[in-house]
């Protein structure tokens, strides 16, 4: 299945797509899909909590200067 997703998608990129292109393909869509697996997992985090997590490490990170 995956397989098939993989060529049917590469096959949609232009013709004169490079190595590149279709490594950038496939990375970008490993990561939905990895994003996708851990929403269903529950394993995200809100807006909130992001913010959260970045404002403490940014204050420790410069209480250590």
């Amino acid at each position: 299945m995956l397989k098939q997703i993989v060529a049917e998608g590469i096959m949609n990129l232009p013709d004169d797509s490079t190595w590149d292109d279709i490594m950038y393909y496939l990375y970008v869509n490993q990561k939905i899909d990895k994003g996708l697996e851990d929403i269903e997992k529950g394993a995200v985090y809100t807006r909130e909590e992001a913010q959260e997590y970045l404002r403490n490490k940014t204050e420790l990170e410069e209480s250590q200067k």
